[in-house]
Order: C-alpha cells, then sequence, then structure tokens
C-alpha cells in the first residue's frame, strides 16, 4: 500500500502532513491535537518507520514527539529523556509473555535502562514490531520503539562501519540493482520462496 493512501484514512492523514513542522533538530517538540492518544501513537511510530532519519519518543502516557536521529547521541541519559516509563518497569514480565516472537522483552528493556544499547539491540533484533508487548504493559512502555532506538543508535554510533555495506548501499542509490529487483518481483512467490532459503549467508 502506497504510504500515502495509508495515512489518507482520517484522522491520520492531518497528521501526516503536518509531521515534517514537528520535526526538529535537536529539539523536542510535542504532538498537540484532539485525536485519541492510541491514534497520535500509531501514526507517529508508522511516521518514523517509513520516513530515514526520525524516531518518535514519549513523555508518559500522553505525549509523543519526534525527533532527527542525527541530533542524539548513545548517552547514558538518552533512554531517560526520549522514553522515562521504561524506569516505571515493575518487573511482571507481561510484555515477554505476549511476545509473538519469544524474544526476551523485558530484558532487552533492562539493557536499555542500564544504557547498554548494543545488547538491546541484539535481544531486540528479531522484534516485528507487533505491540503485543505494549498493550499488555501496566507501565505504558512502548517496547518496539525502545528496541528500535537502541538499534538505530547501535547502527550509527556503535558498530563498526561495514564498508562493503556502504558501498553497496551506494550502488542501490545509483540504480545498479534496478532492473535485478524489477526481474525479482515478477517472479512466482514459490521462486521468491526458494531464492530465499538458499541465499548466501554472510558469516
Amino acid at each position: 500500500m502506497e504510504i500515502t493512501a495509508f495515512f489518507q484514512t482520517a484522522p491520520l492523514w492531518n497528521h501526516w502532513q503536518n509531521a515534517n513542522s514537528m520535526i526538529t533538530d535537536g529539539m523536542i517538540k510535542p504532538t498537540v491535537d484532539n485525536t485519541s492518544m492510541y491514534t497520535r501513537r500509531i501514526t507517529m511510530e508508522m511516521y518514523t518507520r517509513f520516513v530515514p532519519g526520525v524516531h518518535i519518543g514519549s513523555s508518559g502516557r500522553s505525549s509523543f514527539f519526534i525527533i532527527r536521529v542525527p541530533a542524539i547521541r548513545p548517552t547514558e541519559q538518552i533512554m531517560m529523556e526520549l522514553y522515562p516509563e521504561i524506569y516505571s518497569c515493575i518487573g511482571c514480565n507481561a510484555c515477554t509473555k505476549a511476545c509473538t516472537q519469544n524474544l526476551n522483552v523485558m530484558q532487552y528493556i533492562a539493557y536499555a535502562q542500564r544504557g547498554e544499547f548494543e545488547k538491546c539491540a541484539e535481544e531486540s533484533f528479531d522484534c516485528v514490531s507487533c505491540g503485543c508487548c505494549s498493550v499488555r504493559c501496566p507501565a505504558g512502555i512502548s517496547h518496539p520503539m525502545v528496541g528500535l532506538l537502541a538499534r538505530r543508535l547501535t547502527g550509527k554510533y556503535i558498530a563498526p562501519e561495514a564498508k562493503h555495506l556502504t558501498e553497496r548501499v551506494e550502488e542501490i542509490h545509483k540504480g545498479a540493482y534496478d532492473e535485478l529487483i524489477e526481474q525479482i518481483m515478477q517472479k512466482p512467490m514459490t521462486e521468491m520462496q526458494e531464492l530465499y532459503n538458499n541465499r548466501e549467508i554472510e558469516k
């Protein structure tokens, strides 16, 4: 589905059109409107997944904001600033029990609390952001977004640069694989599954 088509479903479309005006370099700007908290949260979280370089944060249960990733660093206090609710975790483990990927969700939240971004990123790597953990959480933690921030910070600032990956991204931007991608998109699903299951995996 086209991104704009998805957000044209009211009342999300107004959020999408105005989202750029809410992004600032290094400044936190709350979203203010009359729609439900749930609608705001889902809209902003979807926005940060589709638009490179921005990330959502929250202030308790009632205020959400988006911020540019280059404006933040993997400091000890960044999780406290963007996701203060993680320190309200009561250790009930409802998030882990609800996880559809069988992840140890409470553990990666503990890593986030301690500023261990690399461990948080690894533990949350297989998260599909279904939100089942957040629905069960009595503290109102947005676990998928905490994990996503840890992975973004790890990839940008902590993990060593993979030069071959940088080169491949440049090639993609130049259109070197456009024809190949188009050919793959035309293949039947069974053949695509076969290609995926037998792909070369870097060790």
